[in-house]
């Protein structure tokens, strides 16, 4: 397992933690809290602390967009190289290892997303069409990309992202797959476009399902035209591969597309006539 970078000495050790003697740094926490550390050990781990304290001068950091426990835990392991990290505090500490380019908790953060993966897929393999349970697993694979998401989109950090696309490509079936994507597409006029990406890239040679799809967002949005969502996945997803393996969903999905334009072009020639008469 990866350890911290360094062998702190005795008597910089976990004791010397928010200590008046030692801690020359005020860190300021939620609800007003405060705690104390040194800059020497926290320069050690991270070139932000480094620049911080050793180029502008100074004497504080705030930790106060964090949970307090998190904080702490955090501040702890640049002490002594322990953190536990779980889904509850995942994106905190994966947050805090990103904004201050701490490698080794990067690590840490990717080791502990790795074994929820695992996790998750043992649980696809021992469902066995239970609702609840199935309801369950379905709200965890959605963390797990939204969580990867979170990662490639606003921390830069792409490999989680990668590794769960990949993953759950490989090791869930097809039918498995379709009633994810599903379910992760439900409110479909209000998903992200990287969570198309992510249904797209799982979803693989299976099209029906992202035909299915894009056929229900089309019932729905009936007269108001594709969507951006709609619009997106048929730039998107390979329509060549749909028509040859699914002619016929394919040709229905087209109907609607049509359906929808000659609505649309009914409601302006109307809205037209309106305004010429008033």
């Amino acid at each position: 397992m990866e350890v911290s970078k360094i062998s702190l000495p005795a008597d910089f050790g976990i004791e010397n933690l928010d200590c008046p003697v030692h801690g020359n740094i005020e860190i300021n926490l939620k609800g007003e809290q405060k705690m104390r550390a040194n800059s020497m050990i926290l320069s050690l781990h991270s070139p932000v602390f480094q620049n911080m304290f050793f180029k502008h001068g100074r004497t504080s950091v705030d930790l106060d967009d964090f949970e307090t426990d998190v904080a702490r835990q955090f501040l702890s392991g640049l002490y002594n190289g322990k953190v536990e990290i779980v889904r509850k505090n995942f994106r905190e500490f994966h947050k805090l290892a990103s904004i201050f380019k701490i490698d080794w908790l990067k690590v840490r953060c990717q080791l502990a997303f790795f074994k929820i993966i695992k996790a998750n897929l043992a649980k696809y393999g021992d469902c066995t069409g239970e609702e609840e349970k199935s309801d369950e697993i379905m709200k965890e694979t959605k963390w797990i990309l939204d969580e990867a998401i979170v990662g490639k989109v606003v921390l830069k950090e792409p490999k989680l992202f990668d590794v769960a696309v990949q993953v759950f490509s490989i090791r869930v079936g097809d039918g498995r797959k379709s009633r994810f994507i599903r379910y992760y597409l439900s409110d479909f006029s209000r998903v992200l476009t990287e969570q198309l990406d992510i249904c797209i890239k799982i979803a693989g040679e299976n099209v029906k399902v992202l035909l299915e799809v894009l056929k229900d967002s089309m019932s729905e949005r009936s007269g108001e035209g594709l969507g951006k969502n709609t619009t997106y996945l048929l730039e998107h997803i390979d329509l060549v591969r749909c028509r040859k393996l699914e002619p016929d969903l394919y040709k229905d999905v087209f109907n609607n597309i049509l359906q929808m334009k000659n609505s649309l072009v009914s409601k302006t020639t109307e809205l037209k006539k309106t305004d010429k008469l008033s």
